[in-house]
C-alpha cells in the first residue's frame, strides 16, 4: 500500500478538488511516483480529503490528468493533526511541504513513509484521525536516559542545559 499526500492549488484549475482530479502530463514529475491504487491526503482549500487514484485520462491531450476516487471530502482535521499521526514517519516533507507551497520543486505529490503496523484498514477509518490516542505527543525529558524506547512520540531531553 502507497500512501502520499498531495497539494492543489486553486490557482491553475479550481475543479480537481471538488471533482477528484489532478490535471498534469502521466509521466511528468508532478506525480512523484503516484500509480492508480494509491491513496492520497489531499489538502487544498482548508481541508484534507483521503482519495484513491484510479485511472488516467484523455492521455496525449491538453486535458490528460489522472482521476481519483473522493474516499472522504473532509476528514476535519488539520496539517498539525495529519503530521502528529502517529503511523506516519516524520519526515522532512511530512513536516516542512504540508505546510508550504511546493510548486517550485514542480511536485504536487510526496510520499508518506507509514509504520508497518499501519494497515489498509486503518487508512480507511477516517474517524482514526482526530482520535487522540493515534497522535504524538511531545514531551521534554531531564536526560536521555528517561526517554522511553520505541515510542511514537517526540521526546526531547536536556544535555549539559540543552535541548536535544
Amino acid at each position: 500500500m502507497n500512501v502520499f499526500f498531495g497539494k492543489i492549488s486553486y490557482k491553475h484549475d479550481i475543479k480537481q478538488l471538488e471533482a477528484g482530479y489532478y490535471h498534469a502530463i502521466k509521466d511528468s514529475k508532478w506525480f512523484n511516483g503516484l500509480k492508480v491504487n494509491d491513496y492520497v491526503f489531499m489538502i487544498g482549500n482548508g481541508k484534507i480529503q483521503l482519495w484513491k487514484a484510479k485511472e488516467w485520462a484523455n492521455i496525449g491531450t491538453p486535458d490528460e490528468r489522472l482521476n481519483f476516487d473522493i474516499l472522504s471530502n473532509n476528514l476535519d482535521i488539520s496539517i498539525k493533526d495529519l503530521v502528529r499521526f502517529k503511523y506516519f514517519k516524520l519526515t522532512v516533507d511530512l513536516i516542512v511541504k504540508t505546510t508550504r507551497s511546493t510548486a517550485m520543486e514542480t511536485k504536487a505529490f510526496f510520499p508518506l513513509s507509514v509504520e508497518e503496523s499501519f494497515t489498509e484498514e486503518m487508512l480507511l477509518d477516517t474517524n482514526a484521525y482526530k482520535n487522540k490516542k493515534n497522535q504524538r505527543g511531545i514531551f521534554i525529558y531531564d536526560n536521555k536516559s528517561e526517554v522511553p524506547a520505541g515510542t511514537y512520540n517526540i521526546s526531547l531531553f536536556f544535555d549539559n542545559e540543552i535541548c536535544n
